[in-house]
């Protein structure tokens, strides 16, 4: 696999969005630089599975060897693990020497550090083998950010709008003759067939690049700007890394708004997946490809069911966070000794909280967007919908993705009770001096132990009127 199909899994989502301007890392030494066939990259530690010598790093810049350097807006996540001859995990400090503290385990590894790592990238879907670690800047601990501006919470009375018509299906069934096909390139190849009112995809064989061999509907008509919902049910023989796109048919074969990785385990059984997404730089006259599914990553089996894509709910429109049921987006940091898991449940992120510091706080817990795009001085409308097993609060924040850890203009205490009720919060972004980093959409639930679900989050700019706030105000709807 060539050095450009390496990094392909960063390079396709920046080249849309164009080169930005961003403030490199401070430098590694140089015995950490990548060798021939050796990838290096910068970025801040996501997660860390220690006991299975893994990480996932939000990567900002990607170098090949022997290449410029390439800038990541917004940072795209990348499963890190660690070689079976892994020379170093360094702690590079200033005046620690060039090679800094020798660090033991990744247990010592926080989360939030700025690391750069250089190793053998598998290509997309796959981990990268890391040959050396280098932490450049230990994270510290996050701090709770201050309360917000004294919000507001106003109970509504429950909409009484009529609801809108079911959205028009825009795709064929899989049961439809020839509805979908299955592309093959180069040395992969396949077979595919109906089985039980779902495709069966087989994978015989691969050649190392996932695309050449994909699942696809053509002739999809996407209009620019319209926010869309692709549903489906998966299910795999084999643990196996996927990827779903939305693409123009011909031409540079670009993405048009979708372009996700999802995962299948064989002891899952079936899965649901829901990806909403704005079409972009579409092509007219039915000249889209939606849904494209790459399964040429490993040999093995795949079944689809209930393939589905529909105009998304008009409140989804124009919002600038994914939904919650867009597998992968909203992600759960746990720190001190709380622990938590979260799941989709039902179209709300379940998140359960098992254990708490022995002095709880709420911001050991946190649900996270990574690479939310908001201005500075901006008012902006964040809304959702919550409930808990039993009555609780929620602090929902708004934050940056390192030190030193201050708000972004909102951080505020929402009580929940065991009912749904749709919270509606305006505030305005306060960026200090000299931050750049991206603004980061939290929801904190780490005082106490039990289960919170979040549904139907959505960021959009506030309209400018007489009467929007100044500061912080939130609104609660039955």
């Amino acid at each position: 696999m060539s050095v450009r199909s390496h990094i392909a899994w960063l390079l396709l989502p920046a080249l849309s969005l164009g080169p930005v301007a961003a403030a490199p890392p401070a430098a590694p030494p140089p015995s950490v630089r990548p060798a021939r066939g050796e990838v290096e990259i910068q970025g801040t530690v996501q997660s860390v599975a220690a006991a299975e010598e893994r990480l996932v790093v939000l990567v900002s810049r990607v170098i090949p060897a022997g290449k410029a350097p390439v800038v990541l807006e917004p940072p795209r996540a990348k499963t890190v693990r660690l070689a079976p001859k892994t020379a170093a995990i360094l702690l590079h400090a200033p005046g620690a020497g060039q090679n800094g503290k020798r660090i033991t385990t990744l247990r010592e590894i926080r989360t939030g550090s700025t690391v750069t790592i250089v190793g053998k990238d598998g290509g997309p879907g796959k981990t990268l083998a890391a040959r050396t670690v280098v932490v450049i800047a230990e994270a510290t601990a996050p701090q709770p950010a201050p309360r917000g501006n004294g919000a507001v919470v106003v109970e509504e009375p429950p909409s009484t709008a009529p609801a809108p018509p079911p959205a028009e299906e825009l795709l064929k069934p899989v049961t439809e003759p020839d509805a979908f096909q299955l592309n093959n390139f180069e040395e992969a190849t396949g077979t595919m067939e109906q089985e039980g009112g779902a495709l069966k995809i087989t994978t015989k064989t691969v050649d190392g690049v996932d695309w050449h061999l994909s699942v696809v509907q053509n002739r999809v008509e996407l209009e620019e700007g319209q926010t869309y919902t692709l549903r489906f049910r998966a299910r795999s023989d084999t643990p196996r890394s996927l990827l779903v796109r939305a693409q123009i048919n011909g031409d540079d074969s670009h993405s048009v708004g979708l372009h996700e990785p999802f995962r299948l385990e064989p002891d899952a059984g079936w899965r649901r997946f829901e990806y909403t997404f704005r079409a972009e730089k579409v092509k007219p006259d039915h000249g889209n490809i939606c849904p494209v599914i790459n399964v040429g990553e490993a040999v093995g089996t795949v079944w689809l069911a209930d393939v589905s894509l529909k105009r998304a709910a008009a409140e989804l429109a124009g919002s600038l966070v994914k939904p919650v049921t867009n597998p992968g987006t909203w992600n759960l940091l746990q720190l001190g000794a709380a622990k938590a898991a979260m799941e989709v449940d039902a179209g709300a992120l379940r998140v359960a909280v098992s254990a708490v510091d022995p002095k709880p706080e709420y911001w050991h817990v946190q649900i996270v967007q990574w690479g939310v795009k908001v201005e500075d001085g901006q008012s902006y409308v964040l809304r959702f919908r919550a409930r808990a097993g039993a009555a609780r609060d929620l602090w929902v924040s708004s934050g940056f993705t390192g030190p030193p850890y201050v708000s972004a203009g909102l951080n505020e205490r929402i009580p929940l009770t065991s009912d749904w009720k749709t919270f509606r919060v305006t505030f305005r972004v306060k960026r200090p001096a000299g931050r750049a980093d991206p603004v980061l959409p939290t929801f904190n639930v780490g005082n106490r132990l039990g289960t919170v679900w979040i549904a139907d989050v959505t960021l959009k700019p506030a309209e400018v009127t007489p009467t929007t706030p100044k500061e912080t105000t939130a609104a609660a709807t039955p």
